[in-house]
């Protein structure tokens, strides 16, 4: 996908709503001159005084990691998306997060800030600084979504914001916020490219989703190394990195074309009812199948994958040169 593009032709940044992100970490400190990063009162929405936000715990700057970590630089990880900048949304209480090992337990936020943080994201949207915006959601808990929540949600897609959300953890329902309308939900495969046990399916899956690695994703972690992490949370950044991507070669794209993109790439792993919301079981556990950065690009540019021969990109070889012989 990185032949197609990088995520420098057109600014692009990704809003981790999350525990908030360690911008002292290397790989991922250039990523917000250009940007300002908030908490925000998980009950009231209030911004806090604190900002830029200092960490709860080391989710939020694994999932950043994975989304956007600076690349070609001989250090640690390559982020899916090389020039995308980043915007850390803190909405997460510090004594409710575990100082490391945030489990999904272990943090708690409420519809207020998860609202105030969505919003603000939105408020930056085409301007010169931030340029198209990604928001990214690692988060989630179980019930309907909250319609204060699908509300921020509506408007945001209306802006042309891409909202994408982690599924879930506990191989049961999509978890709220990734079944609200409008959302890109994101189950986990693992190594063997399958889904992985727990991530959460459902009809919301099948019809406006698809699934990433999310299984011992190596990315970076706070204080400034790297770690190996686990869980649709981890999965969510790579599709947003992705539609970052997406839209820095295609700025004017919709949330509805950068989905339709995403989808239209993805790779099928193998299952019967492949793709087909309620055909199979593939569907509600895979959505459109795994994400596949060289097909969605390749889609993305091409506008098609007719006379698409494989996975590989095509290499024109020229002709051998032979001198004559004496």
């Amino acid at each position: 996908g990185w032949e197609y593009e990088v995520g420098t032709s057109c600014r692009t940044t990704i809003a981790v709503i999350d525990t908030g992100v360690d911008g002292t970490h290397p790989e991922l400190t250039d990523k917000f001159t250009n940007t300002v990063s908030r908490r925000f009162d998980p009950v009231t929405g209030v911004p806090a005084a604190n900002n830029p936000p200092t960490p709860a715990c080391n989710h939020a700057t694994r999932v950043a990691g994975v989304a956007a970590a600076s690349s070609d630089n001989g250090s640690q990880i390559a982020g899916m998306s090389w020039g995308a900048q980043l915007m850390s949304l803190k909405v997460f209480t510090d004594a409710s997060c575990p100082a490391v090992g945030c489990t999904d337990a272990g943090c708690l936020t409420d519809d207020a800030g998860i609202i105030a943080a969505i919003n603000y994201a939105v408020s930056f949207q085409n301007t010169a600084a931030v340029g198209k915006v990604v928001i990214n959601m690692s988060l989630g808990g179980a019930g309907a979504c909250p319609g204060a929540v699908q509300t921020a949600i509506t408007s945001a897609v209306a802006a042309g914001v891409p909202v994408i959300v982690a599924a879930g953890n506990d191989g049961g329902a999509v978890n709220n916020p990734g079944n609200c309308a409008g959302v890109i939900p994101v189950g986990a495969t693992d190594s063997n490219n399958t889904v992985a046990s727990f991530s959460s399916r459902g009809p919301e899956l099948a019809a406006n989703g698809l699934v990433a690695p999310g299984v011992s994703v190596l990315t970076t972690d706070q204080g400034g190394g790297a770690a190996s992490a686990t869980g649709t949370s981890f999965a969510a950044p790579m599709v947003s990195g992705l539609s970052a991507l997406i839209l820095s070669s295609k700025p004017t794209f919709t949330p509805a074309q950068v989905s339709a993109t995403l989808r239209g790439g993805a790779a099928s792993i193998g299952v019967a009812g492949f793709g087909v919301a309620g055909a199979g079981t593939l569907g509600n556990t895979a959505g459109a199948g795994r994400m596949d950065a060289y097909r969605s690009m390749r889609l993305a540019i091409k506008g098609t994958l007719a006379g698409f021969d494989g996975e590989e990109k095509p290499i024109a070889f020229p002709n051998p040169f032979k001198p004559s012989q004496i």
